[in-house]
């Protein structure tokens, strides 16, 4: 927004031609910020326009990921650290959306590639979770790309199943507040013409994931 731009517009409305918000925002399983050297404790959506049908948003619970994980996986990965990019260019895995172009404006920023454990500790509870994304792990520190790709097709299958799976379907006026630290998140899409989803989102800064 242009007088508080810690808020994010979540939208697919146009006005005059022109997006107000992200329209494509979050279309992949992510956790908030998991490139940076401090990804995002939480993060708050507020619903200020939803549509009919489509749009929900989906989590998952990276806690229960990693303590169903079978013992061979979790002593596999343990120590092990993923490498972490916000650029959907070097992402085979993601789309770019036609709101930018080629993305290169947009993604092909310079920014340095960010190395997380992919077994995370919180720092509040002492749990374990599975610390890996489709939308910003690109592999793994030290592994060739066919076996890294491998593995995380394996993690990411696990972290994506149904028992693990939340959807929420968004009414007006809802505030929904989650914990980045122990779970993803995906916009699901699919919302049908003419419905609008306009959404105000708020990131809250976190620490190093150990």
């Amino acid at each position: 927004m242009k007088h508080h731009p810690e808020v994010l517009v979540l939208s697919n409305r146009k006005v005059d031609g022109e997006w107000v918000g992200s329209t494509k925002a979050g279309d992949e399983w992510h956790t908030d910020l998991h490139y940076r050297p401090k990804p995002s404790m939480a993060t708050m959506l507020h619903a200020l326009e939803v549509p009919a049908a489509g749009g929900e948003t989906a989590f998952t619970d990276i806690y229960g990921a990693y303590d169903s994980l079978p013992e061979a996986i979790r002593e596999r990965i343990a120590g092990l650290r993923s490498v972490n990019s916000w650029n959907r260019l070097r992402n085979k895995r993601v789309k770019i959306s036609e709101q930018h172009g080629d993305g290169k404006a947009q993604y092909d920023t310079g920014d340095p590639d960010v190395m997380h454990p992919i077994v995370r500790t919180h720092p509040a509870t002492g749990r374990k979770a599975l610390y890996v994304s489709p939308r910003h792990t690109l592999g793994i520190e030290g592994m060739g790309e066919a076996e890294a790709e491998e593995l995380l097709q394996e993690l990411f299958a696990h972290q994506q199943r149904p028992e693990f799976i939340y959807v929420h379907k968004w009414r007006l006026g809802d505030v929904v507040i989650w914990d980045n630290r122990c779970t993803l998140h995906k916009a699901m899409g699919n919302i049908e013409p003419p419905g609008i989803r306009h959404l105000h989102r708020v990131t809250m800064t976190g620490d190093v994931p150990a």
